[in-house]
């Protein structure tokens, strides 16, 4: 899937605007990442990221999808130390060149290549894009700490606070 959308998006954004639209196959492409990748959050466990993303929904009507793109690569950052080695994979599948760099220089080029796909599909970058208010953080963040999710970071009010603060 990662492959797919890295491929679909560079394809996508290549070349003027009056072709990209007609650019079939990279479309496609992206087509088929968003399918993979649903197929993969259906047989995962959620996260915290996941939680915050229903949070916010929820609570202030904001799309999901958005919001989702807004904090991956913030959830990626923190997850560099623990799962730096899926992150390099996920930086290689996106493209990213990692011959030669360590696990963890690898691992960071995951979240950069997100932030540098999110920006070449002009979706906003941060939670204030969003329309969202600073105040309506903390409302998120709780909602968010009663969910069972499993990926490993902590799910208390005040490290998911810390997540939307970055995101910010």
């Amino acid at each position: 899937a990662l492959k797919l959308l890295g491929e679909g998006v560079d394809d996508t954004v290549r070349g003027s605007r009056d072709q990209r639209p007609r650019d079939l196959r990279a479309r496609v492409k992206a087509s088929q990442a968003g399918i993979l990748s649903a197929l993969g959050l259906a047989t995962c466990t959620s996260g915290a990221g996941s939680a915050l993303c229903h949070s916010i929904g929820s609570l202030f009507d904001a799309p999901r999808a958005l919001v989702g793109a807004v904090l991956l690569p913030h959830i990626m950052d923190l997850h560099l130390g623990a799962r730096a080695e899926k992150l390099a994979d996920a930086a290689k599948a996106l493209g990213e060149d990692v011959f030669g760099l360590t696990t963890a220089e690898a691992a960071a080029r995951a979240p950069a290549r997100t932030r540098r796909i999110i920006a070449q599909l002009g979706l906003p970058g941060r939670l204030r894009d969003l329309d969202l208010k600073p105040a309506e953080l903390v409302d998120a963040a709780e909602a968010a700490s009663r969910f069972d999710a499993k990926d490993g970071l902590p799910m208390t009010v005040d490290s998911l606070y810390d997540i939307l603060k970055r995101a910010y």
